[in-house]
């Protein structure tokens, strides 16, 4: 991605780099790279508002993307109201034709309100999610979002429902988060010995995660270590196109002194010739 990073910037192709910091991010973020995340975050989001000031991308789907993204960062950082006035954006700026992504920008709407714990909101965007693109029902993102919704409105017996269903579909990281949920609303009726039995399972889930976290660090050892030597492959070539650049500055520098010295040469021979007639 760096290389093609790389690349796209000596094109000045804006649009591929937008994507390109966006992916990068994510992927340091992943690594739990903060300090790169927030730089290349920060680099997106500079592209972002640059891409919002061309008249050119009006209502496509660049747009909405830089406007979604603005949104998600907005929500992260708690900046509820801007959140959801550029979520609003790109779900109103997006082609009609995009409900994958439409249904994704209604799904960070339902976000954004959990932050507010406004329960109809949060399950009238999932809801409409839904209802223009079904598959993203199959999300863990969905999942979640869906019943923390049920469980702010107080819809307790269809979260308790479904929440099996979800926790058995979803990944670790998910399920663990669900099985919290879960393991709340035991401790909330009372019902302690269900409440244990989420607890322990809770604990397995956090202990697999950590296991499999231990795996990923040394996975990511290794691909740190990979990054680090492209970098230094990247400044080396960086100093040799300059030290290229500077010899082809001195040549031609050379060529231009020979070139003016053998013009002199001639034209102090012409001078002589012609005092010698």
């Amino acid at each position: 991605l760096l290389d093609e990073l790389d690349e796209c910037t000596q094109s000045g192709d804006r649009e591929k780099c937008f994507r390109l910091y966006a992916q990068i991010s994510a992927e340091y973020e992943k690594k739990n790279l903060t300090d790169l995340q927030k730089l290349y975050q920060q680099k997106m989001l500079d592209e972002a508002e640059a891409i919002l000031k061309k008249d050119k991308v009006r209502g496509s789907v660049l747009e909405a993307e830089a406007l979604q993204r603005l949104a998600t960062t907005y929500m992260v950082e708690g900046k509820v109201d801007s959140a959801l006035h550029d979520a609003h954006l790109a779900y109103q700026v997006a082609p009609l034709d995009t409900l994958d992504f439409r249904a994704q920008t209604l799904l960070l709407l339902a976000q954004i309100h959990l932050m507010n714990e406004d329960g109809d909101s949060v399950l009238h965007y999932t809801d409409e999610a839904t209802r223009i693109c079904p598959r993203i029902a199959e999300t863990d993102l969905y999942r979640i979002t869906h019943a923390y919704g049920l469980s702010l409105q107080g819809r307790y017996d269809e979260m308790m429902e479904l929440l099996p269903d979800y926790i058995s579909q979803s990944s670790i990281y998910s399920q663990a988060e669900l099985m919290r949920l879960l393991m709340y609303r035991h401790e909330d009726t009372q019902q302690w010995k269900d409440a244990y039995d989420c607890a322990v399972s809770l604990m397995d889930m956090t202990d697999s995660i950590a296991r499999g976290e231990t795996s990923e660090n040394m996975v990511r050892i290794h691909a740190l270590q990979h990054e680090r030597q492209m970098e230094h492959q990247r400044a080396e070539r960086e100093a040799e196109r300059a030290r290229l650049f500077v010899v082809i500055i001195v040549t031609l520098l050379l060529l231009l002194i020979a070139s003016v010295a053998g013009l002199s040469y001639r034209r102090k021979a012409r001078i002589a010739h012609a005092k010698e007639l």
